[in-house]
């Protein structure tokens, strides 16, 4: 995806996520945000396949 829609896309989520109502709503559901860049949210996806292709690979899981 093109960097600067990446950009903008990141604003936007960023200034949603900061509005109060926003906040209390998804507090009140037991979410616990934490803030990061494009870039780290990459690397943090990246880390979670791998970890979790472990997993399933090690338990033996096959999809139908």
């Amino acid at each position: 995806m093109p960097r600067e829609i990446v950009a903008k896309l990141h604003e936007a989520t960023v200034k949603a996520l900061r509005l109060p109502d926003v906040q209390e709503k998804l507090a009140a559901q037991g979410w616990d945000l934490t803030g990061s860049t494009p870039a780290e949210f990459a690397i943090f996806l990246r880390a979670e396949a791998e970890k979790w292709s472990r997993v399933v690979k090690g338990a033996g899981i096959k999809a139908n």
